[in-house]
């Protein structure tokens, strides 16, 4: 059996294999998935210049995340337009890098933007600081309360209590205090330590266990229709019934009515026959007279 050199690394972003190395000088351009400098240990393709952070090939293929909870978000190693860049709606900048995409909603963002923390703290305020995806304000903005500038109506860190808020990359400048434990579990990148396979079948079996759930979702939801379906039909018989009962009861009152006209009809004709009869004796009455 062929054995694994543990010094490639095999990523489907890219056709060749990657190679560890942790020589700065190799390195001279940026992660080809964050965009960010190089650092420690790398896998990259010398001929190619492609380069990834380790814990960039770790990534899942699919996250759940609290900005998008109607669909999961699938791993895109290039942008999908013919420009080769996407907007990412978490901070509204232009990326060329990795992102996670809903397919579904044209829903795109930043690989890094999908890894922020849901919380953290910063030395400029007191409380912990929250990721909200939208600015509370009327006017879809706000004003960092770290650097001052504006801020457009994206992502943002956030102390609703004191409306304290931050842009994301304030938020987490080199003078704050992370709370890693609050990071948001799917979305966080795999330890170094982790072998890659193990860790893409922990990542499909959780996919798998998302399917079920959506199964049995989509099972309850048919359920309910079933159920409703039925209370319908009950509905439109007892109406049904009501109908035909109040047709019945219609008829009833006809007799009365063909009674009176049945009467009314004899007595018209009892009175002609009789009128006959008085006509007819007049007559046989003058001619008997009339001869005598």
């Amino acid at each position: 059996m062929e054995r694994l050199d543990p010094n490639v690394v095999y990523h489907f972003s890219h056709p060749h294999p990657l190679y560890l190395s942790n020589s700065q000088s190799l390195y001279t351009t940026s992660c080809s998935a964050c965009n960010l400098q190089p650092h420690g240990w790398m896998c990259s393709c010398e001929p190619c210049s492609f380069t990834l952070h380790i814990s960039c090939t770790q990534m899942p293929n699919f996250i759940t995340h609290p900005s998008h909870p109607i669909h999961p978000l699938t791993l895109f190693a290039a942008p999908p337009y013919p420009g080769g860049s996407f907007k990412c709606d978490g901070c509204g900048l232009q990326g060329t890098g990795f992102s996670y995409r809903c397919t579904t909603c044209d829903f795109d963002v930043h690989m890094t933007c999908a890894t922020n923390p849901l919380s953290l703290a910063h030395q400029s305020h007191p409380h912990q600081l929250n990721l909200v995806y939208y600015p509370p304000y009327q006017t879809k903005g706000f004003s960092c309360d770290i650097c001052r500038r504006i801020g457009s109506n994206h992502w943002l860190y956030r102390c609703g209590s004191c409306e304290f808020d931050a842009h994301m990359e304030c938020a987490k400048s080199a003078n704050n205090r992370p709370s890693p434990h609050l990071q948001h579990s799917n979305s966080s990148p795999a330890p170094n330590n982790v072998n890659l396979h193990q860790y893409q079948q922990q990542q499909e079996k959780q996919e798998k266990e998302q399917q079920k759930q959506r199964r049995q979702q989509q099972k309850e939801q048919k359920k309910q229709q079933r159920h409703q379906q039925k209370e319908q039909r009950h509905q439109q018989k007892e109406q049904r019934q009501q109908q035909q009962e109040q047709q019945d009861q219609q008829p009833s009152e006809r007799p009365h009515g063909a009674d009176n006209i049945g009467t009314l009809m004899h007595k018209m004709f009892q009175g002609f026959v009789e009128g006959v009869a008085r006509q007819v004796g007049e007559t046989v009455w003058r001619c008997v007279c009339g001869g005598d």
